[in-house]
């Protein structure tokens, strides 16, 4: 009787050992819970999660946690936010922020904008700075992956673009003719040369926009826009 007692005791004793052992694993914070404020974590609803945080001269971005393919997401961002600050006069006291306009388990579209700021901390042009990213491809995503640029496409720019330039009772012609419209919209967020795109696009869960970089006159930026349904036939992706 002694011995099976002692048996029955020793049972409890590992597993109340265990029970402690499971507790502590699971209060033990990780390395990126150290980093940042785990309750700055945001979720989309489709377990996609981040964080943001800010850079040391004032460009807030998002980090990616728990997701597939982070590493290598966080790694395409890091590489925007080095070609902002490469192209624009960032400072301390520049404003320069993000919007996750769509997320999934397979695309990202990201938008950045602000203002950077001059030595006298005059703030200059807008940047609105895109980026969608194809989370299995680990790649960056261009308007041409998104939607066939056909013919009917361009058409559908054009006059979209018509129709924003009356409104502002200006000449689309003046500045554009339909031949630069349609090489405008066929290199959309392409870069050359190190070159900024002139034309930039982003999707939400309805809507593609397209930015046009327009000469000062008119304006910084220029955009038209597309809801998914009445270009559903163009989709690709």
């Amino acid at each position: 009787m002694n011995y099976i007692f002692k048996i029955i005791i020793f049972i409890l004793l590992l597993c109340i050992i265990n029970s402690c052992s499971k507790k502590e694993n699971n209060s033990s914070t990780s390395i990126v819970e150290k980093i940042y404020n785990i309750e700055d974590i945001t979720s989309d609803g489709n377990s996609i999660t981040w964080v943001p945080v800010f850079t040391n001269n004032g460009i807030h971005y998002p980090v990616f946690l728990y997701n597939h393919n982070d590493e290598v997401i966080n790694g395409i961002i890091e590489d925007e936010i080095y070609k902002i600050d490469n192209n624009y006069e960032i400072t301390l006291k520049s404003i320069i922020d993000f919007e996750v306009k769509y997320i999934d388990e397979n695309y990202i579209s990201i938008l950045f904008s602000g203002y950077p700021s001059n030595e006298e901390h005059v703030y200059s042009e807008t940047i609105l700075w895109p980026v969608m990213i194809d989370i299995e491809n680990g790649s960056i995503l261009t308007l041409n992956d998104i939607v066939s640029i056909d013919d009917s496409f361009i058409e559908l720019s054009i006059k979209e673009l018509e129709y924003y330039f009356a409104e502002i009772e200006i000449d689309l012609y003046e500045y554009y003719s339909k031949e630069e419209i349609k090489k405008l919209l066929l290199n959309t967020d392409r870069w050359e040369d190190n070159t900024i795109p002139d034309v930039r696009s982003y999707f939400t869960k309805d809507k593609i926009f397209i930015n046009f970089n327009t000469p000062r006159v008119l304006d910084e930026f220029t955009y038209i826009e597309f809801s998914m349904d009445s270009i559903k036939k163009k989709i690709v992706i």
